[in-house]
């Protein structure tokens, strides 16, 4: 799965938190090419923060990781 527009990443995020999964959105950190995971299920903040480089990126192309919820 390709990253996808942040409109299209939140649309789909949504109707699967309705299904009762629960969305841990992915980028690339463009300076690292580091793949991170925001750690807040189902919310996507708007810039994110490399654990290895330390680069603050706008979150505009997202992917996500889907976890059953219990």
């Amino acid at each position: 799965m390709s990253d996808l527009p942040r409109d299209q990443a939140i649309k789909q995020a949504q109707e699967l938190v309705a299904q009762g999964w629960m969305v841990f959105f992915k980028y690339t950190c463009p300076s690292c090419m580091t793949r991170l995971t925001l750690r807040d299920p189902n919310t996507l903040w708007e810039y994110g923060e490399c654990d290895v480089c330390g680069r603050k990126t706008k979150l505009d192309q997202v992917g996500f990781m889907l976890v059953k919820g219990i």
